[in-house]
């Protein structure tokens, strides 16, 4: 078998061979040049030479295969083998692969299996004790930037004025333009009764980057705007998702409740996010989403006498595509 550079010891001392060749304390002479010929092409292996393909398993040594290689399989892989500290190594590939974050494979905050497609490049650098520290990039060259969605591009906020909900004809919440009495500030917004359960929608049809798999979260901006008793309110939001040939008249999902507390009269209040808001049906790509956003009087936290005049909802959503297409 061909001796690799990583395979040498770091002590010189403890050096009595390269690749066959002897160099220990007293070796002969004629060895230097033998030596010298196998350093080099040690060397142009590590870097230039025509590299191996490996198959993927659970775990897949890579120490060997010099600075690039390849892989192929679909086995999800957990380790890359034992090398020694610093030793660097790219794979390319060739087929869907999965990556396990365990703590051998040295993955960041990666919380969940990672797939990568044909052409992802997988860049480990060796911590040593079998240990790496592994940065994988898509076959686009963009890297895993979120953490959190290792199959995705990212969590997004989706900011929506209280103007693009509309109100509901029935028991829908009325409206004002607030104007500010020292320096005239103007907003509009939806104002919900303390004591009737009234409701407002938002037709909203996402990207074709977004990912269906996953649901929404929300948070919400407030006021009142008169002297008003009680400690806060809750509001809640669900959603429906309709795709082509649905009936409309379809019930939302399981609404999400959010809860905030009074800070005063004429203050912006801003909710903490949500749980996650999961679509009623089968949300699939080029659905319309309808998104009910609703006051609910009769949690316990809802105790706020007065008008909860909503002024904005922020929308988080997950995407799973670089770009959008038509």
């Amino acid at each position: 078998m061909t001796q690799h550079i990583q395979d040498i010891p770091l002590s010189a001392g403890s050096v009595s061979s390269i690749d066959g060749v002897g160099c220990a304390e007293g070796s002969a002479f004629a060895n230097s040049n033998n030596l010298d010929r196998a350093i080099a092409a040690m060397i142009r292996n590590e870097f230039a030479a025509a590299q191996a393909t490996l198959t993927a398993s659970t775990l897949v040594a890579i120490a060997g295969i010099g600075q690039f290689g390849w892989l192929s399989g679909a086995s999800t892989i957990q380790g890359f083998g034992t090398a020694v500290t610093g030793l660097y190594r790219e794979m390319l590939a060739l087929s869907t692969l999965i990556l396990a974050p365990t703590t051998a494979m040295g993955l960041d905050k990666y919380s969940a299996n990672i797939s990568l497609e044909p052409g992802a490049l997988v860049k480990a650098r060796s911590l040593g004790a079998g240990n790496w520290s592994v940065k994988p990039e898509r076959a686009t060259g963009l890297p895993m930037v979120n953490p959190t969605d290792i199959t995705g591009i990212g969590k997004h906020v989706i900011p929506v004025n209280i103007e693009a909900f509309l109100a509901s004809t029935t028991n829908g919440p009325g409206s004002s333009q607030v104007e500010t009495t020292t320096n005239k500030i103007n907003f509009k917004t939806l104002d919900y009764d303390a004591s009737t359960a009234e409701t407002a929608w938002l037709k909203f049809i996402p990207p074709s980057s977004a990912d269906e798999s996953r649901g929404f979260t929300f948070e919400y901006d407030w006021r009142y705007g008169t002297t008003g008793t009680g400690t806060g309110i809750a509001m809640s939001l669900s959603i429906l998702a309709l795709s082509d040939g649905d009936a409309e008249d379809t019930a939302p999902g399981t609404a999400v409740t959010l809860t905030d507390a009074k800070l005063g009269s004429g203050v912006h209040h801003m909710s903490a996010e949500s749980a996650t808001v999961t679509p009623s049906g089968s949300w699939a790509a080029g659905d319309e989403l309808m998104i009910r956003l609703a006051r609910v009087p009769t949690d316990a936290a809802d105790l706020l006498t007065a008008d909860a005049q909503i002024k904005a909802v922020r929308l988080f959503m997950y995407t799973d595509a670089a770009t959008d297409t038509a």
